[in-house]
């Protein structure tokens, strides 16, 4: 398992250099931060890098929504069947899954009120 997760991770680490490529690792993790959330970047490049990085994610987010929205609907059903059938603990995995699925309905749209933020011209395409 730790050789996916250091794949992952290796993947993860070469996306963030390819879209921050020539920034100082200070300006890096500026980007990052900024790509997520806080203040948007004074500097041109750090912003350009922050916005390249939330498109990405973006893209992600709406590539595999469906897909995650099933999965985790399915293991729902699963967790609700036990919670009717067993232990009421299981009310809240049910709910863990249903929260699940609404952070993965909203996730777009914060992403792209965030892109919205540090590239306005991205709104156009």
């Amino acid at each position: 398992m730790s050789r996916v997760i250091r794949r992952q991770q290796v993947a993860r680490e070469q996306r963030t250099a390819a879209c921050t490529g020539g920034l100082t690792p200070e300006r890096r993790a500026l980007a990052v931060r900024a790509s997520r959330r806080g203040p948007v970047p004074d500097d041109a490049a750090t912003r350009a890098a922050a916005a390249a990085l939330t498109r990405y994610q973006l893209e992600q987010t709406t590539t595999q929504r469906n897909k995650n929205v099933a999965i985790f609907g399915a293991v729902g059903v699963l967790e609700l069947v036990l919670a009717l059938t067993s232990s009421p603990w299981w009310w809240l995995a049910v709910l863990m899954f249903v929260a699940l699925i609404v952070a993965q309905s909203r996730e777009p749209r914060t992403l792209r009120r965030r892109l919205a933020l540090l590239n306005p011209a991205d709104l156009h395409q």
